[in-house]
């Protein structure tokens, strides 16, 4: 029974507020959802994982573009801001399988950037993005989270040391263990 729980926890969707700090220094809302699905036997081994089938993100300032920012499969958006120079908004997301980087062409750093031109393009990631810090939530919890997440509550959260280092801000060297 505890398996079956567990199934239909991780297969329905996670959906939560959270506060984001862009670089200008204004704080925003962004929606968050996340569809997983669990990856393994039902109870048996394996079942304590799960993939991410998608992942959307979308900003609430009244400037933000009109389509939520939809991640491909197994890839984890950490950063949404506005470029300083362009204005165009733009989010950065890693890996979190090795298949989600191959299916990428095996970028380096393992990084995706993506602005809104009109739509969502992925494009280079760009220099100017080399060296910013995270600003989403991305130790999200299988069985949910808290309606809103308050901007402290995430900073506190996302400075353990257990958090995935590439997941806490854009790093020029990050690698994959990836073959």
């Amino acid at each position: 029974m505890a398996g079956l729980t567990w199934y239909w926890i991780a297969s329905r969707p996670v959906r939560f507020t959270e506060e984001v700090a862009l670089s200008n220094g204004q704080v925003i809302d962004v929606e968050r959802v996340i569809k997983t699905s669990p990856v393994g036997e039902i109870g048996g081994p394996g079942g304590a994982y799960w993939k991410f089938n998608s992942i959307e993100v979308k900003s609430m300032a009244a400037d933000a573009p009109s389509a939520p920012w939809t991640a491909p499969p197994n890839v984890m958006p950490i950063l949404i801001d506005r470029d300083a120079e362009s204005g165009e908004w733009m989010v950065i997301a890693s890996f979190i399988t090795c298949q989600a980087w191959f299916d990428a062409g095996r970028p380096l750093p393992a990084y995706l950037e993506y602005r809104w031109r009109g739509a969502w393009k992925s494009v280079p990631l760009s220099a100017s993005s080399i060296g910013r810090p995270a600003n989403l939530l991305v130790d999200i919890s299988a069985s949910g989270e808290a309606e809103r997440i308050p901007l402290f509550e995430k900073q506190t959260r996302m400075k353990d040391p257990t958090t995935y280092k590439p997941y806490t801000g854009i790093l020029s060297s990050h690698k994959t263990n990836c073959s």
